[in-house]
């Protein structure tokens, strides 16, 4: 494993990055420098309690996107790709083999859940400099000799496809934002539209629940205004 990482502003440097508290961002970093280099850790939790970080600063980061969980215990860092590329020489495969083939990749390097009828991630992980543009140049990360990370030309990302979340997601994301949204409604609800909003598809999951945050909210709002007993106190 390498001694050194990077992370991209791409990742570290977007709302949903910095709207967490500091010790979920210095989880990630963390996390991120003690990543095998497929982005894999047995040991999150244990590297959380080490650094003054905890369990609710997993989960934000689960509830967030920047790290998926397994049955196994195993952890896998999202952006591990967008933020390392390793050169194929170099690179020593991840021990978590049964979870790196639930894996996909995205055409920008993002590991998502794979779904049924996806193509499986190819065993070993093919790293991106078996496949860089001509006249790219590899530097390292610190040293230039070692030529250990791959810099790549700057392109526009691509549109990221929409991949439906899991129940426990939607349950995290609402309990971190304390909505009092019902997770199970919420996604019957999605799945029953062929997570359709009228005529549109829906992109972002994490911005729906947010609406259906602030419209039940409103409806709260409304109820007690109609309520004559609403300013007293209940006992």
């Amino acid at each position: 494993m390498a001694n050194r990482r990077m992370f991209s502003l791409s990742v570290v440097d977007t709302d949903r990055f910095l709207d967490m508290s500091p010790t979920a961002r210095l989880l990630y970093y963390d996390l991120g420098m003690r990543a095998d280099d497929d982005g894999f850790l047995l040991n999150a939790q244990r590297i959380a309690l080490t650094v003054g970080a905890s369990k609710d600063d997993l989960r934000m980061l689960i509830a967030r996107g920047f790290l998926i969980p397994f049955e196994s215990g195993a952890y896998v860092v999202r952006h591990w790709r967008m933020n390392n590329q390793i050169r194929a020489d170099r690179h020593r495969p991840t021990v978590c083999t049964g979870e790196l083939k639930q894996l996909c990749i995205r055409e920008d390097g993002e590991y998502e859940l794979m779904q049924s009828g996806e193509e499986r991630l190819p065993d070993g992980c093919r790293m991106v400099a078996e496949r860089l543009p001509a006249g790219c140049q590899t530097v390292a990360a610190g040293e230039d000799s070692t030529g250990e990370i791959v810099l790549l030309p700057s392109a526009p990302a691509p549109a990221k496809r929409f991949i439906p979340p899991k129940l426990e997601e939607v349950a995290a994301y609402c309990a971190e934002r304390q909505n009092g949204v019902d997770p199970e409604q919420f996604l019957a609800h999605y799945e029953a539209s062929g997570w359709m909003r009228g005529k549109t598809k829906i992109r972002d999951w994490r911005a729906c629940v947010r609406t259906w945050e602030k419209n039940k909210a409103a409806k709260e709002a409304r109820n007690d205004e109609h309520d004559p007993y609403a300013s007293f106190v209940r006992i």
